[in-house]
């Protein structure tokens, strides 16, 4: 079964170079096209939809953003790049097949030399490389060169969201499933953001790298100390499930550990049971045999009463007889 997105997709660049099996692919190239319409189809919407699906369908076939199918431990296809080597994208990415795309492209001039120029015709398909890989997405920014009417707190939020992203201090992007630019083409990306005019009044931020005990607390000062609740709880989780991970192998060690034991004196522990199932036998035997005796002797007794009972009915001495 293969899987489609129904929505349109948006990450794909509008240029033939997404044709690269033209002998094998005969639906074209752009944000939509048209899908046959077969069973063997299944219409998904967006990410989410792609991974349930692919999860919940053996065999299924379906394209997805690398860190998402990394994320849920799904298989993938394995990749020729321009230099002939056959890798997925995880063993590229390990080998810095990603980044080493970025700087190819840098390298290359695939990026215009104006960042204002039209960008649609950019895409990073087989990047010379050694360990690229041959299908690589970027992620943009477009951002109003002009900033220089806006709020100066907002300006101030504005450049240090796009360094922050950039320069990428605290290693998100590998957290997240992406792969910072290479030292090349995060060069390219700061001296295009250089070319944005901010408000004169502007107090640009400032990422603090050490903890400063006073200058630290300022309004215009990101701190290492300043933390959201949310980041709080995430680690608190973390450290809980990392926790629980540690006592389930623990468990799992004992429990191996005591089926080898049990294993081990098998045959010791059934001539045990079984001894100790021939010790008991006759006990059983005695109280079944008493409890029988018991119940036929409470029959006899009730079966005394009843003609006792009958009898005096019979010769008028019963209590109750002569009773209207």
């Amino acid at each position: 079964r293969k899987m489609k997105y129904e929505s349109t997709c948006r990450n794909l660049p509008l240029t033939s170079g997404a044709l690269k099996c033209p002998d094998h692919w005969s639906l074209g190239a752009g944000s939509s096209i048209s899908w046959p319409a077969k069973s063997t189809f299944q219409a998904v919407e967006g990410s989410p939809g792609m991974q349930s699906a692919l999860k919940d369908n053996q065999y299924g076939i379906g394209y997805l953003d690398a860190g998402h199918g990394h994320d849920f431990g799904l298989s993938e296809v394995a990749l020729t790049n321009l230099a002939g080597k056959t890798r997925t994208s995880k063993e590229s990415i390990a080998l810095g097949g990603v980044a080493e795309a970025g700087t190819a492209a840098a390298n290359g001039n695939v990026f215009p030399t104006d960042v204002s120029a039209d960008w649609s015709s950019v895409n990073l398909y087989d990047m010379p490389g050694d360990s690229t890989w041959p299908i690589i997405l970027v992620s943009y920014m477009y951002v109003k060169k002009d900033q220089t009417q806006t709020n100066p707190k907002t300006a101030a939020a504005l450049q240090a969201f796009i360094s922050m992203v950039v320069n990428d201090p605290d290693a998100l992007a590998m957290e997240f499933g992406f792969t910072p630019p290479s030292t090349t083409l995060k060069a390219l990306s700061l001296r295009a953001a250089g070319e944005i005019s901010y408000p004169s009044s502007m107090q640009a931020f400032i990422f603090e790298s050490s903890a400063n005990a006073y200058g630290g607390m300022a309004t215009n000062v990101i701190s290492l100390k300043r933390h959201s609740y949310d980041i709080y709880d995430s680690s608190v989780m973390q450290d809980a499930v990392t926790k629980l991970k540690e006592s389930l192998s623990s468990l799992t060690s004992e429990d191996d550990h005591d089926h080898a034991h049990e294993h081990a004196h098998e045959q010791g522990d059934d001539h045990e049971h079984m001894s100790d199932y021939n010790d008991t036998l006759p006990v059983v035997l005695s109280v079944v045999a008493l409890v029988i005796s018991l119940f036929s002797g409470c029959l006899g007794c009730l079966a005394f009463r009843a003609a006792s009972k009958s009898r005096a009915l019979n010769d008028g001495s019963s209590p109750y007889a002569g009773r209207a």
